[in-house]
């Protein structure tokens, strides 16, 4: 996986089901979007629990279905165990979906788009800002 490939974390793809514009801006800078087999079951929980879930049910897999499938590999497994043994050593807890999310990004080379904070905490993973940053 090269280039501009990205994969997102479920709140930065909430972020970009809700703002086009952003969306538009965004995916001009990236070549393929991946998303994480928990990243997947994250939005659709969102979307079933939502007011209006059965139009943002189908809009969430229509934003799915545009997106690379990161599945739960023995990969993936290997680094979670190594990342929550990490975080877990430096005192840094983070939410268990989200060190899944981290651990497919790890082992698949790509940066993890997202807007939660706590991600910086993980050894190993490169973060790639969701907008581009302000001129100077």
């Amino acid at each position: 996986m090269t280039g501009n490939e990205v994969s997102l974390d479920t709140s930065a793809a909430v972020k970009l089901l809700n703002d086009l514009d952003l969306a538009s801006r965004f995916l001009a800078r990236v070549g393929k979007v991946y998303i994480s087999a928990t990243a997947v079951g994250e939005l659709l929980y969102g979307a079933q629990n939502s007011a209006r879930h059965q139009s943002n049910v189908a809009r969430y897999k229509r934003f799915i279905d545009d997106c690379e499938f990161i599945p739960i590999t023995h990969a993936v497994a290997e680094c979670y165990a190594s990342i929550r043994l990490q975080l877990k050593t430096k005192g840094l807890p983070i939410p268990e979906p989200d060190i899944w999310i981290a651990a497919a990004a790890v082992a698949n080379n790509l940066p993890l788009v997202t807007i939660d904070v706590h991600f910086t905490s993980v050894q190993g993973l490169v973060l790639f800002p969701l907008s581009e940053p302000s001129p100077r």
